[in-house]
């Protein structure tokens, strides 16, 4: 008996010395990390009144206090009450971090205040990369619940619920699966009223699914520094869908990044319900009176060639920096870079 109670004090004593010693390196890590990621002549600062850790025996509690970030360069400014990253004492390359309920966010002079009922990020390392002080993401997992965005000029938006998942593949190390699904979309009630001026359709999306896989030039290391990152490389888009009552779009396609940060190849997209698409998009008045009719029987033209009366695929092209729908130019397309 007496030995087996100096074995447990020699464990709690080593216990004792493994966690104070791994939060006393993680307040430190923590520390320099911010102070050496966005340095006094930074456009982007963090600042914080606090950071502790807690959490003794069973986990890393770290407590961030009224947490702010700025960014000048591109005029946002966010804060929060708290902050919490927190992971088992057994298991500290598993990290979740929580949000608080309440947070403000400043776009170019506009506030927002975002409300939710839970906000969470879990994050998980390959634990032999961990041994070798690399933080080398294999999974993340983000949960969003009953989200309220209120804008200072008067609009709302609101969310039920958004699951967004990135998984390491096994293929290849630099590649990441991702699916997210966002339920319940409540549109702003100007922009709504502008798309659907005589309330035929739901007020809200129903569902916003995604998934597919993006490459990368090499995988997530968060101990890299900014100029170190990886490049997005791919975007293998499986499946994209939209539902708004009758009105469903779809599109899978992949597309290629080059170089210069744009994208190259195709995305197909499949429009259901576009005969009350375009009834809505003429009510609003985003169609030309003048034009309506050619591009109406257009519209009928590409859904002969498709699937059915009331459905419609057409490709939307990219390359050289431009976009095209069909054989239509349609515009410069978004740098990924």
């Amino acid at each position: 008996m007496r030995k087996l109670s100096f074995i447990g004090i020699i464990l709690s004593v080593l216990w004792t010395g493994y966690w104070y010693g791994g939060s006393n390196l993680l307040q430190k890590t923590l520390t320099d990390l911010i102070a050496g990621e966005f340095g006094p002549e930074d456009p982007v600062q963090i600042s914080h009144e606090g950071l502790k850790i807690q959490g003794f025996p069973g986990r890393f509690n770290a407590v961030l206090t009224n947490p702010s970030l700025t960014d000048t360069k591109n005029g946002i400014l966010w804060n929060a009450a708290f902050m919490q990253v927190y992971a088992p004492s057994f298991k500290p390359y598993q990290i979740t971090a929580i949000m608080a309920p309440r947070q403000i966010l400043n776009l170019h002079g506009q506030e927002f205040q975002v409300n939710s009922s839970g906000m969470k990020a879990v994050i998980s390392f390959a634990f032999r990369d961990f041994l070798k002080a690399a933080v080398v993401v294999q999974t993340l997992d983000f949960r969003l619940e009953n989200l309220d965005v209120f804008s200072s000029l008067g609009w709302k938006t609101t969310l039920k619920s958004a699951n967004l998942a990135f998984h390491k593949t096994k293929e290849n190390p630099n590649n990441y699966n991702f699916d997210l699904l966002a339920k319940t979309i409540t549109l702003p009630e100007d922009l709504r009223i502008l798309f659907d001026p005589q309330g035929l359709q739901p007020e809200f999306f129903e569902t916003l699914s995604i998934d597919g896989t993006l490459g990368f030039s090499k995988p997530f290391d968060l101990t890299a520094t900014r100029d170190q990152r990886p490049e997005l490389t791919e975007i293998r888009l499986d499946h994209l869908g939209l539902n708004w009552g009758p009105v469903k779009f779809t599109s899978q396609g992949v597309l290629k990044i080059d170089s210069e940060g744009y994208p190259d190849g195709t995305l197909n997209l499949t429009a259901t319900g576009w005969k009350k698409m375009f009834r809505l998009a003429r009510d609003s008045g985003l169609v030309d009176p003048e034009f309506a009719p050619t591009i109406q029987n257009s519209l009928s033209a590409m859904a002969r060639m498709s699937d059915g009366d009331d459905v419609i695929k057409v490709p939307l092209n990219f390359s050289g920096g431009q976009m095209s729908l069909g054989i239509f130019p349609i515009g410069a397309a978004p740098r990924l870079k």
